[in-house]
């Protein structure tokens, strides 16, 4: 790690780490893109199906494409908003004074994702969830990266996903004008590298996109791609193996 001082813009800048994660295989899921408008996970069992709201359809979705079948993966799952349509249905039941259906309940938790995804591959790996405000992505990414460097026998399978959320929290929806999931088999054999660079700056030149999002249309287009927010500066550069 450097410092590093830059009078461009009269930004300061401190890089604070770099790291490489080589991607074994990914998969997106984008409302409005995809040919369907709900995603397919039919190798969910119907009962267990029957409780998945679209958030995490979106997220099983991209975990199951991109798992290239390993046998086991730790999991790393991350959401800014979380499950924030069914959640706020929720809110609203709490407003009108019902009960809130137990099994809807456990289904809007963070880690409800990772749960079922471990059910229906009977992989019992260790799983986190992770919500780190507008740079809930990259983190999530870190984490995904750094346990793979720690146990590089171990496939990670990072999966992120976020929905817009409901008109009544107003600006909070800035960001994100649809609904989109990501997933990346983080493992050797890789197609591609992805070299990541976390820079702290002194600077109010935020991103007008969501971080998931620049990152997406740099593995859609290969091309690199960076983000500003929360005081930090995120460069991806690609390369392909």
């Amino acid at each position: 790690m450097s410092d590093q001082i830059t009078t461009k813009n009269t930004q300061v800048s401190t890089e604070l780490a770099k790291w490489t994660i080589p991607i074994r295989k990914w998969a997106i899921w984008q409302d409005g893109v995809d040919q369907h408008t709900t995603p397919d996970v039919s190798f969910i069992d119907a009962n267990s199906r029957r409780k998945l709201s679209r958030f995490a359809k979106m997220a099983l979705k991209v975990a199951h494409d991109c798992s290239d079948d390993v046998p086991q993966a730790h999991f790393v799952f991350a959401s800014q908003h979380g499950d924030i349509v069914r959640t706020t249905e929720m809110l609203f039941d709490l407003a009108r004074q019902e009960e809130l259906s137990p099994t809807v309940f456990s289904m809007s938790v963070l880690n409800a994702c990772a749960g079922m995804y471990s059910i229906a591959k009977r992989d019992h790996s260790p799983s986190i969830a992770i919500s780190a405000g507008a740079s809930s992505f990259g983190y999530g990414l870190l984490e995904g990266a750094f346990h793979h460097l720690n146990h590089p026998d171990t496939p990670v399978i990072y999966v992120y996903v976020d929905e817009t959320p409901p008109s009544i929290y107003g600006d909070t929806a800035r960001m994100l004008t649809s609904a989109h999931a990501i997933g990346v088999l983080i493992a050797d054999h890789a197609t591609v590298n992805v070299s990541c660079q976390m820079t702290a700056r002194a600077s109010d030149a935020d991103s007008t996109t969501a971080q998931s999002v620049s990152f997406m249309d740099g593995l859609l287009n290969h091309h690199n791609a960076h983000w500003e927010g929360e005081g930090m500066r995120w460069d991806w550069t690609y390369s392909e193996r």
